[in-house]
């Protein structure tokens, strides 16, 4: 007798996968209470949408239909990844967010909401909500692209090489710039530990490039691409620093 194969053993039947989004779709009016749907005030066709998300996330394979009462369970032992793919879908669907609605997204969005800090950031002012603006700002410097620079008008660390600010649009000057780099001493320290040569090819060029940490010539290949770098013009001073340290030097190599 011919042992029978693995496959086939059960009578050769395999359990079929079912749709998860025509689950979603069955169990929508007993699911979404605990996405707090209504409460957000979230039409049908969305809530629909943000049900089928959520579902692919709780339901990791097709051949176990978990119960609804298990999935309510997933749902709030996994609540701060849940409601953080809610608020990024919010914000994806809805133009003009209730505060309710943009209130929900900000505290719950992280890294998902990045992207859109300066719309929401505009929204909060809108709504009056400083609250807001400020916990924007906690999770634009987490999880944000925060620059050694902030923002005089907005607060946030968020001035870009060409001094405009990414949030709100606004541009600083250079003199601002430099303050908030602590130009000076960096630069004289950067004087006196480069070459002649790169002095006075600096001096030539007529900039050099300052970050929270350091100063260093347009020339140099920056390292660490993390690191913002602005250009900042050399004034006559910082000219007269080049010469007097040029002049100073036994040998001028």
């Amino acid at each position: 007798m011919a042992r029978r194969r693995k496959s086939d053993r059960g009578g050769g039947r395999r359990r079929k996968g079912f749709d998860i989004d025509s689950y979603a779709d069955k169990l929508y009016e007993e699911i979404a209470p605990y996405l707090s749907l209504d409460l957000l005030g979230v039409d049908e066709k969305l809530g629909r949408l943000i049900v089928r998300e959520v579902f692919h996330i709780l339901i990791t394979s097709t051949s176990y239909k978990p119960s609804p009462e298990t999935l309510v369970k997933r749902i709030q032992r996994r609540r701060r990844l849940v409601n953080k793919v809610v608020a990024r879908l919010l914000l994806e669907n809805i133009e003009k967010p209730s505060v309710e609605q943009l209130e929900f997204i900000i505290y719950n969005g992280e890294e998902l909401i990045v992207d859109q800090v300066d719309r929401l950031y505009k929204m909060a002012l809108e709504a009056g909500r400083e609250d807001l603006v400020s916990y924007l700002r906690y999770v634009w410097e987490k999880y944000g692209r925060p620059t050694p620079v902030r923002c005089p008008r907005c607060g946030f660390s968020a001035v870009m090489p060409d001094y405009s600010c990414m949030v709100c649009g606004h541009v600083v000057g250079e003199d601002y710039v430099r303050r908030e780099l602590g130009f000076e001493e960096k630069f004289r320290l950067y004087v006196r530990n480069a070459s002649v040569a790169e002095l006075r090819d600096v001096m030539s060029i007529g900039f050099v490039l300052a970050s929270d940490v350091d100063v260093v010539s347009p020339r140099v290949r920056v390292v660490d691409r993390g690191r913002v770098y602005y250009p900042i013009y050399l004034r006559g001073k910082e000219l007269s620093l080049i010469v007097e340290e040029i002049n100073s030097r036994p040998i001028q190599v």
